[in-house]
Protein backbone atom coordinates (compact mmCIF):
# COMPACT_ATOMS: atom_id res chain seq x y z
CA UNK A 1 0.00 0.00 0.00
CA UNK A 2 1.57 3.24 -1.14
CA UNK A 3 0.11 5.32 1.66
CA UNK A 4 1.39 2.95 4.34
CA UNK A 5 -1.07 4.02 7.01
CA UNK A 6 -1.81 1.66 9.86
CA UNK A 7 -4.59 3.81 11.25
CA UNK A 8 -7.96 2.09 11.38
CA UNK A 9 -9.88 5.21 10.29
CA UNK A 10 -7.67 5.66 7.25
CA UNK A 11 -7.96 1.97 6.33
CA UNK A 12 -11.75 2.14 6.61
CA UNK A 13 -11.91 5.27 4.42
CA UNK A 14 -9.62 3.74 1.80
CA UNK A 15 -11.51 0.46 1.81
CA UNK A 16 -14.81 2.23 1.21
CA UNK A 17 -13.30 4.34 -1.56
CA UNK A 18 -11.87 1.26 -3.29
CA UNK A 19 -15.25 -0.48 -3.20
CA UNK A 20 -16.95 2.47 -4.88
CA UNK A 21 -14.42 4.83 -6.52
CA UNK A 22 -15.87 8.25 -7.31
CA UNK A 23 -15.16 10.59 -10.22
CA UNK A 24 -13.10 13.42 -8.71
CA UNK A 25 -12.45 16.58 -10.70
CA UNK A 26 -9.10 18.21 -9.85
CA UNK A 27 -9.63 21.88 -10.68
CA UNK A 28 -5.89 22.68 -10.55
CA UNK A 29 -4.40 19.61 -12.23
CA UNK A 30 -1.72 21.62 -14.00
CA UNK A 31 0.15 21.95 -10.69
CA UNK A 32 2.65 19.15 -10.06
CA UNK A 33 1.61 18.45 -6.45
CA UNK A 34 -2.05 18.27 -7.41
CA UNK A 35 -1.25 15.93 -10.27
CA UNK A 36 0.81 13.72 -7.93
CA UNK A 37 -2.21 13.50 -5.61
CA UNK A 38 -4.40 12.48 -8.56
CA UNK A 39 -1.81 9.86 -9.50
CA UNK A 40 -1.91 8.35 -6.00
CA UNK A 41 -5.70 8.27 -6.09
CA UNK A 42 -5.56 6.52 -9.48
CA UNK A 43 -2.77 4.09 -8.49
CA UNK A 44 -4.53 3.17 -5.22
CA UNK A 45 -7.85 2.67 -7.02
CA UNK A 46 -9.67 4.97 -4.61
CA UNK A 47 -11.01 7.38 -7.22
CA UNK A 48 -11.25 8.22 -10.90
CA UNK A 49 -9.48 11.53 -11.53
CA UNK A 50 -10.76 14.09 -14.01
CA UNK A 51 -7.97 16.60 -14.63
CA UNK A 52 -8.84 20.26 -15.27
CA UNK A 53 -6.30 22.69 -16.64
CA UNK A 54 -4.06 23.44 -19.60
CA UNK A 55 -3.90 20.14 -21.48
CA UNK A 56 -0.35 20.54 -22.83
CA UNK A 57 1.03 21.37 -19.40
CA UNK A 58 -0.83 18.49 -17.73
CA UNK A 59 0.50 16.03 -20.32
CA UNK A 60 4.02 17.37 -19.83
CA UNK A 61 3.75 16.99 -16.04
CA UNK A 62 2.21 13.52 -16.37
CA UNK A 63 5.19 12.48 -18.46
CA UNK A 64 7.57 13.94 -15.86
CA UNK A 65 6.06 11.84 -13.04
CA UNK A 66 5.41 8.79 -15.26
CA UNK A 67 1.64 8.98 -14.80
CA UNK A 68 0.26 7.28 -17.90
CA UNK A 69 -3.29 6.05 -17.45
CA UNK A 70 -5.09 5.70 -20.76
CA UNK A 71 -8.58 6.53 -19.53
CA UNK A 72 -8.07 9.59 -17.32
CA UNK A 73 -10.01 12.51 -18.75
CA UNK A 74 -8.17 15.82 -19.25
CA UNK A 75 -10.37 18.88 -19.71
CA UNK A 76 -9.27 22.41 -20.52
CA UNK A 77 -12.38 24.46 -19.73
CA UNK A 78 -11.20 27.31 -21.96
CA UNK A 79 -10.40 25.16 -25.01
CA UNK A 80 -12.42 25.14 -28.22
CA UNK A 81 -12.94 21.40 -27.70
CA UNK A 82 -15.01 22.12 -24.57
CA UNK A 83 -17.19 24.78 -26.20
CA UNK A 84 -20.37 22.68 -26.27
CA UNK A 85 -19.93 21.64 -22.64
CA UNK A 86 -19.19 25.26 -21.65
CA UNK A 87 -22.35 26.41 -23.44
CA UNK A 88 -24.43 23.73 -21.70
CA UNK A 89 -22.98 24.63 -18.30
CA UNK A 90 -23.40 28.38 -18.91
CA UNK A 91 -27.04 27.86 -19.82
CA UNK A 92 -27.56 25.78 -16.66
CA UNK A 93 -25.86 28.46 -14.54
CA UNK A 94 -27.88 31.25 -16.16
CA UNK A 95 -31.17 29.39 -15.65
CA UNK A 96 -30.27 28.76 -12.02
CA UNK A 97 -29.08 32.31 -11.23
CA UNK A 98 -30.83 34.66 -13.68
CA UNK A 99 -33.30 35.83 -11.03
CA UNK A 100 -30.31 36.89 -8.93
CA UNK A 101 -28.92 39.17 -11.63
CA UNK A 102 -26.63 36.81 -13.56
CA UNK A 103 -26.91 37.44 -17.29
CA UNK A 104 -26.23 34.77 -19.89
CA UNK A 105 -23.06 36.69 -20.82
CA UNK A 106 -21.96 36.63 -17.15
CA UNK A 107 -22.68 32.90 -16.95
CA UNK A 108 -20.58 32.23 -20.07
CA UNK A 109 -17.71 34.23 -18.56
CA UNK A 110 -17.92 32.57 -15.13
CA UNK A 111 -18.06 29.02 -16.47
CA UNK A 112 -14.64 29.48 -18.07
CA UNK A 113 -13.22 29.71 -14.54
CA UNK A 114 -12.07 26.31 -13.31
CA UNK A 115 -13.86 26.36 -9.98
CA UNK A 116 -17.19 27.22 -11.62
CA UNK A 117 -16.61 24.60 -14.31
CA UNK A 118 -15.66 21.95 -11.71
CA UNK A 119 -18.60 22.82 -9.43
CA UNK A 120 -20.94 22.61 -12.43
CA UNK A 121 -19.53 19.16 -13.25
CA UNK A 122 -20.58 18.05 -9.77
CA UNK A 123 -23.93 19.87 -9.98
CA UNK A 124 -24.82 18.17 -13.29
CA UNK A 125 -23.55 14.72 -12.26
CA UNK A 126 -20.53 14.73 -14.60
CA UNK A 127 -18.34 14.32 -11.49
CA UNK A 128 -18.99 13.13 -7.95
CA UNK A 129 -16.61 15.46 -6.13
CA UNK A 130 -14.14 18.26 -6.74
CA UNK A 131 -10.79 19.20 -5.26
CA UNK A 132 -9.48 22.73 -5.40
CA UNK A 133 -7.75 25.33 -3.27
CA UNK A 134 -4.10 24.47 -3.88
CA UNK A 135 -3.23 27.76 -5.57
CA UNK A 136 -6.44 29.74 -5.27
CA UNK A 137 -7.85 31.71 -2.36
CA UNK A 138 -10.37 29.78 -0.29
CA UNK A 139 -13.29 32.18 -0.96
CA UNK A 140 -12.79 31.83 -4.73
CA UNK A 141 -13.06 28.04 -4.31
CA UNK A 142 -16.03 28.05 -1.96
CA UNK A 143 -18.18 30.67 -3.73
CA UNK A 144 -18.88 28.60 -6.89
CA UNK A 145 -19.65 25.53 -4.77
CA UNK A 146 -22.19 27.40 -2.66
CA UNK A 147 -23.69 29.17 -5.69
CA UNK A 148 -24.02 26.09 -7.90
CA UNK A 149 -24.37 23.11 -5.60
CA UNK A 150 -25.64 24.86 -2.49
CA UNK A 151 -26.32 23.54 0.96
CA UNK A 152 -28.48 20.55 1.76
CA UNK A 153 -32.01 21.44 2.80
CA UNK A 154 -32.15 22.25 6.50
CA UNK A 155 -28.43 23.09 6.73
CA UNK A 156 -27.83 26.62 8.00
CA UNK A 157 -24.04 26.82 8.05
CA UNK A 158 -21.31 25.17 6.05
CA UNK A 159 -18.10 24.05 7.70
CA UNK A 160 -14.82 22.42 6.80
CA UNK A 161 -13.28 19.35 8.40
CA UNK A 162 -9.75 18.14 7.77
CA UNK A 163 -8.24 14.79 8.67
CA UNK A 164 -4.58 14.96 9.61
CA UNK A 165 -2.61 11.76 10.17
CA UNK A 166 -0.06 12.33 12.90
CA UNK A 167 2.43 10.12 14.72
CA UNK A 168 -0.11 9.93 17.56
CA UNK A 169 -2.95 8.92 15.24
CA UNK A 170 -5.56 10.75 13.20
CA UNK A 171 -6.77 14.17 14.24
CA UNK A 172 -9.90 15.79 12.86
CA UNK A 173 -9.64 19.57 12.68
CA UNK A 174 -13.03 21.20 12.28
CA UNK A 175 -13.89 24.52 10.75
CA UNK A 176 -10.44 25.94 10.21
CA UNK A 177 -11.41 28.09 7.25
CA UNK A 178 -15.06 29.12 7.12
CA UNK A 179 -16.59 30.13 10.44
CA UNK A 180 -14.15 32.18 12.47
CA UNK A 181 -14.49 31.46 16.20
CA UNK A 182 -17.73 29.45 16.04
CA UNK A 183 -19.73 29.06 19.24
CA UNK A 184 -20.00 25.66 20.90
CA UNK A 185 -23.64 25.43 19.69
CA UNK A 186 -22.57 26.15 16.10
CA UNK A 187 -19.91 23.44 16.32
CA UNK A 188 -22.38 20.95 17.79
CA UNK A 189 -24.85 21.57 14.96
Amino acid sequence: DRMGSEDKITRLLLSGARRNPKRIVYAEADHLDVLKAAQIVWDEGIGKPILLGRRELILELMDEIEFDPTDVEIIDPKSQKQRAQREEYAKHLWEKKSRRGITYFDAKKLIRERNYFAAMMVETGDADAMLSGYSRAYPSVLKPILELIGKEKGVEKVAATNLMNTSKGPIFIADTSINIEPTSNELAN
